[in-house]
């Protein structure tokens, strides 16, 4: 495991890091804590082979010699669950800042249209009070598509392209050229591997809760 003791992500990180962060270190090895892991710099990795762009797949790549790992956009695609250990580079900037002048939101938290956690991150960075409510109930700026920061889209605009985006996916898997489309009706996720995948994160995900003093609406079930 890269995270646990003796993994690459804690031994590179002890070699490379240990002088910058050495009160951290003491801290943890005093009280037994886990140690410190550079997450980030083992799950991108380097290229294994032209054909396959990263060595995390080397094992794959071997056992199906014959199968072509085209990726449109690695950095989409590249270790997708050691990038959804927050936990883990989070835990540098807690042991580099006091925690007090760090602030956490959970990803839920921006799908609040009242603009409330906008107004507590203006509040934490000692802006000029001002009231986000109306900004962001009227739409979004510069996604989904829309760029610039100066015009609004909708949220109803925002529902209307996604239904039309989700039909032309439906339309595409039953006889288009889009190879790239999929219904998700074909690649279920089944009982016993969401189970397995739920038991990976608990624990990192509960190390995550503790680190930042409150919890995300994670679902464990």
């Amino acid at each position: 495991s890269i995270s646990a003791k003796g993994g690459d992500g804690v031994v590179k990180a002890k070699k490379h890091f240990r002088d910058k962060f050495k009160t951290e270190y003491e801290r943890r090895e005093h009280l037994d804590l886990p140690p410190l892991a550079d997450i980030d710099g083992q799950c991108y990795g380097s290229f294994y082979k032209i054909k396959v762009p990263r060595i995390q797949w080397k094992e794959l790549a071997e056992a199906h010699p014959e199968k072509f790992l085209g990726v449109p956009n690695i950095h989409l695609t590249q270790a997708m669950i050691g990038r959804s250990l927050y936990t883990y580079p989070l835990e540098w900037w807690y042991a580099k800042f006091p925690k007090e002048d760090v602030m956490f939101l959970c990803t839920e938290d921006m799908k609040d249209l009242s603009g409330a956690p906008v107004n507590e991150v203006a509040q934490f960075l000692g802006l000029q009070d001002f009231d986000f409510s109306s900004v962001v109930s009227s739409g979004i700026y510069n996604a989904a598509g829309h760029k610039g920061y100066d015009t609004v889209t909708s949220w109803e605009q925002i529902v209307e392209e996604e239904e039309e985006e989700e039909s032309s996916n439906t339309t595409n898997v039953t006889g288009s050229t889009n190879k790239f489309a999929l219904d998700e009706s074909e690649i279920p996720l089944s009982a016993e591997f969401r189970k397995e995948l739920l038991d990976f994160f608990r624990p990192h995900n509960e190390r995550l809760f503790e680190l930042v003093g409150r919890r995300c609406n994670w679902t464990d079930s």
